[in-house]
């Protein structure tokens, strides 16, 4: 008996030992402690708008509860835990949409599971939620407007000169192996830069503001270790009908030389109006002497040859490819709108759609579009398109409809016609239509008339 009590005794001495460290490693509290303090020391405190990145407060969705980290002001049903800075909801919270206001903060909302404590990629997706919240308190950053990236004047060779000196320097600052040299191509490239910037109209130069800050922040946010990683640049810069590529790039070369130059540079968001992350690069160069670098006259010529043979081989490919669209074997469909009642496109998305310049926009698989007089949508099928106001403008001149494998069904009564065929459906009143071998051909009315 005396030997059974006594292993008793001792199974239940190690029962009482093992079980706090049990529950100590499945306890949620103490897997988010560590993984916000490994997030903390992703990213140095001025990079997030002159704050800790502690202080930059974190809303988590996880087993039925609400979990605060950092909050400067947390509402008094968040009760702390342990010594850190994170507090849990007295209740059961549940959060609507992405984002919840607390305490005056706006926040995204991370929902985890229990799993996703031991994810090594967790810190990561702490800074990308705090990022998300600076985006929130980022008031006087202007709305990314797609449609811009259609305007953009990729046919203006001075335009596309700056840019390609812009980016030439970018790239010569990128690889400078001295902290001299990589100042001055600096300053080079943010002259550039500059000099193009004014001649951009208003609606384009805010459009670039505002996607060339957000990937700046971005960069940040998701930077391993807090130190941005150095991106690659073309040698001879990007291509004039490339905006978007362009600016993501400029956006990462801009967070390193911030970094190499002078690290913990205040970031863009710090006062609630953020600024041009050019105008913080140079702003954190030292010193405001001219550079005493230039470009070489053998730079000069290439630039120059570069800027005629891209616009110029850009024009021929554009024509090239509105070729090969429109000689498409199988029935055609062309719509022509009046200027007084042009067809207007519900939405569109860059992503999918290719910019021909002159030639038109070439819509991949979708495109809706209405009018007093017309009704057009179509599915599954490449569209060009052509509009009165220039490229990507919403009001539509001319629409076709090339390579239809079968003839579309045409039905007129009175003064409609609907025109339907595989992916397509369109309903006309008071239209001209007339069919010349495999197109079909409709000419829209200036007004609708009572």
């Amino acid at each position: 008996m005396k030997h059974r009590s006594t292993a008793g005794l001792l199974w239940l001495l190690l029962l009482l030992a093992f079980a706090p460290a049990g529950r100590a490693a499945t306890d949620p509290a103490t897997g988010l402690q560590k993984s916000f303090s490994a997030a903390d020391r992703l990213a140095p405190g001025l990079i997030w708008g002159g704050r800790a990145p502690s202080g930059i407060p974190v809303l988590i969705q996880m087993q039925g509860r609400s979990w605060l980290w950092g909050h400067p002001s947390a509402p008094s049903e968040f009760q702390p835990v342990g010594k850190g800075r994170l507090r849990r909801h007295t209740g059961r919270m549940t959060t609507i949409g992405d984002v919840t206001h607390l305490g005056g903060v706006s926040l995204p909302v991370m929902h985890l599971a229990t799993e996703d404590l031991a994810d090594p990629a967790l810190p990561g997706r702490i800074q990308r939620a705090r990022y998300l919240t600076l985006m929130e308190e980022c008031a006087g950053l202007p709305d990314v407007d797609n449609s811009q990236v259609f305007h953009w004047p990729r046919e203006d060779a001075r335009l596309y000169r700056l840019q390609l000196e812009a980016d030439v320097c970018f790239k010569r600052a990128l690889a400078a192996a001295d902290a001299h040299n990589r100042q001055q191509w600096s300053w080079l490239a943010l002259e550039s830069e500059k000099a193009r910037r004014a001649l951009l109209p208003r609606a384009q130069a805010d459009w670039e503001h505002a996607v060339l800050t957000r990937a700046f922040l971005a960069t940040w946010a998701g930077a391993a270790g807090g130190k941005p990683g150095k991106p690659a640049i073309p040698e001879w810069g990007f291509e004039p009908n490339r905006p978007v590529q362009r600016l993501q790039a400029v956006a990462e070369a801009l967070a390193w030389l911030l970094d190499q130059i002078q690290p913990g540079c205040p970031a863009p968001c710090g006062s609630g109006t953020p600024a041009d992350p050019r105008d913080e690069l140079r702003a954190c160069l030292p010193g405001p002497k001219p550079p005493v670098r230039s470009l070489s006259p053998m730079d000069l010529a290439n630039l120059g040859n570069a800027v005629s043979e891209r616009l110029r081989l850009m024009s021929v490919n554009d024509r090239l490819a509105q070729m090969a669209y429109s000689t498409q074997t199988g029935w055609t469909l062309v719509i022509q709108a009046s200027p007084e009642d042009p067809l207007w496109v519900l939405a569109q998305d860059p992503a999918r759609i290719q910019d021909l310049g002159k030639a038109g926009l070439l819509y991949d698989d979708a495109l809706s579009a209405r009018n007093q007089s017309t009704t057009l949508d179509i599915v599954e099928h490449s569209t060009l398109v052509r509009s009165f106001s220039g490229p990507g403008g919403r009001d539509l001149a001319r629409v076709e409809l090339a390579g239809l494998k079968t003839k579309p069904v045409v039905t007129q009564k009175d003064d409609r016609i609907w025109i339907s065929a595989d992916g397509l459906m369109a309903e006309f009143t008071q239209a001209g239509f007339a069919e010349q071998g495999t197109v079909l051909l409709v000419n829209l009315p200036p007004s609708l008339v009572p």
